[in-house]
């Protein structure tokens, strides 16, 4: 796992419990009143739909993510048993809908997660007096009956059975016929008691595959505060747990991050940019303002945010132009500071001192990183959250540690590109009260490391690193054409 950003012990139910409100459920056939139809209306004038499940909280709807992805508006049918059904020859839902055109109330998107695919919707409906599913305390088991309820094949409110077939990591698998319109709704056993979150199947030649959401992933996705506390005991179990919470992009995952040695070295680096550009004034405390404007715990929230979005592939530039935005309140790059700048820059002692930066782009330098650590660890893939969860999904394993003393130790990563060649990455972990964190180890902490194992990357690199990273798009920036 990199500290740069990066890379699920079994989350639990860590926060409180979701409360049974409404009738109470006490068989698969009396969960049907829990489940809800989601229509999902695209700009294409097309409506996709799903399942969902009421929840305690008035008018909160739990569905998957790809039932509502790329909808404009989206739209719920809450059940009514009196209604007349139909299978698919005989119109199926797209009939029903129609027929009961009335009943679809508005519903907004709350919140969405792209890696566990759970959205929470709201809708505009008193639904205190619907039944609302027990959440079952205890996980299933291999073997046990289940009960997939939703609207497969146009089907309405349908119940198929089957069984455990295995519980994996993060995932119930079932035989349980799960289809097209069984997304979102519910997983329960034979007393109706929520366990899971359909979510998908296998597709081809495979039969009686599919796979739901345990109630643990439902909790912690339903109730922020619920995340499962990271498991940082030790070194090697620290840095497993940390490899599983980055891939699911979970808010705990800062003592994964070296958020706080980041931040220190975003410090320093913008004094080394200072050094190096040797900025007259006013411009040169215009770019110091621009870089040292937020405190440490603002900055390591925003960026444990950005490597949450870095993972999903989500908001990272909303994010980065958040950052931007706020610095060009606060310290403007105006016409006046950026002529002042270019004026620098072009003289020949500044030149020298820029070197290779002065015609640099960022890309290059984002290149020049990925062939480092190539060298340094063997990790080839491209520096996007999309290839990382692929590597995660790999395999990764903690093959080796080697403590310093009490207090500091060195852990051997080893997991596999996307490509299935194999990388190994050294981490160095030190112990905090009752806890292991990452950290970036400076220069005479890494002269510890095993000799035979990749060599660490230091606080120093890092610094280095970003120094450049911000020269490069200072240039860049002051560069750009003001708009007339």
């Amino acid at each position: 796992m990199r500290a740069t950003g990066l890379a699920l012990a079994a989350l639990c139910a860590c926060g409180a419990p979701l409360r049974q409100t409404g009738p109470k459920v006490g068989s698969p056939s009396a969960a049907r009143g829990g489940v809800v139809i989601v229509l999902a209306h695209r700009a294409d004038g097309k409506t996709g739909f799903g399942s969902g499940i009421l929840l305690p909280a008035n008018g909160d709807i739990l569905t998957n993510r790809h039932v509502t992805d790329g909808a404009t508006s989206l739209g719920v049918l809450l059940y009514d048993p009196k209604r007349p059904s139909y299978a698919a020859e005989d119109g199926g839902l797209g009939r029903y809908v129609f027929e009961n055109e009335g009943a679809v109330t508005s519903a907004a998107l709350v919140r969405e997660s792209v890696l566990l695919d759970m959205a929470l919707v709201h809708v505009d409906a008193d639904t205190s007096l619907y039944p609302k599913l027990t959440v079952r305390p205890e996980p299933v088991e291999a073997g046990e009956q289940v009960y997939a309820i939703g609207h497969p094949g146009e089907s309405v409110w349908s119940i198929t059975q089957g069984l455990v077939s295995a519980v994996h990591n993060g995932l119930v698998q079932t035989d349980a016929a799960i289809s097209f319109g069984n997304s979102g709704g519910p997983l329960v056993d034979a007393q109706g008691r929520l366990v899971g979150l359909n979510t998908s199947r296998l597709l081809g030649d495979v039969d009686g595959v599919g796979f739901a959401r345990p109630v643990g992933l439902i909790q912690s996705f339903i109730d922020d505060s619920a995340e499962a506390e990271l498991d940082l005991s030790s070194p090697a179990s620290a840095s497993t747990a940390c490899t599983r919470a980055v891939e699911i992009a979970s808010s705990r995952i800062a003592p994964c991050l070296a958020a706080f040695d980041f931040y220190d070295v975003r410090q320093d680096a913008m004094a080394e940019v200072t050094e190096l550009l040797s900025l007259p004034e006013p411009a040169r405390s215009v770019v110091q303002t621009r870089g040292t404007m937020l405190d440490r715990e603002s900055w390591v929230a925003r960026y444990v945010r950005m490597v949450q979005a870095y993972v999903a592939d989500t908001r990272k530039d909303d994010l980065n132009s958040e950052i931007q935005r706020m610095a060009d309140e606060v310290a403007p790059l105006t016409p006046a500071i950026k002529r002042q700048i270019l004026a620098h820059i072009e003289r020949p002692e500044v030149k020298g001192r820029l070197g290779h930066l002065y015609a640099a782009t960022e890309t290059d330098l984002r290149a020049e990183q990925l062939a480092h650590e190539q060298r340094r660890t063997g990790r080839n893939y491209a520096d996007d959250g999309a290839a990382l969860r692929r590597s995660i999904r790999m395999g990764v394993r903690v093959d080796e540690v080697v403590m310093v003393d009490a207090s500091q130790a060195w852990v051997l990563s080893v997991g596999r590109n996307p490509d299935g060649s194999v990388y190994r990455d050294t981490e160095y972990w030190v112990r905090a009260g009752d806890t292991w964190a990452l950290r970036l180890p400076r220069p005479t902490e890494a002269a510890s490391a095993p000799a035979t194992w990749p060599a660490p990357e230091t606080y120093d690199d890092r610094v280095r690193v970003s120094r450049d990273l911000k020269i490069v798009w200072l240039l860049a920036r002051v560069r750009q054409p003001d708009a007339s």
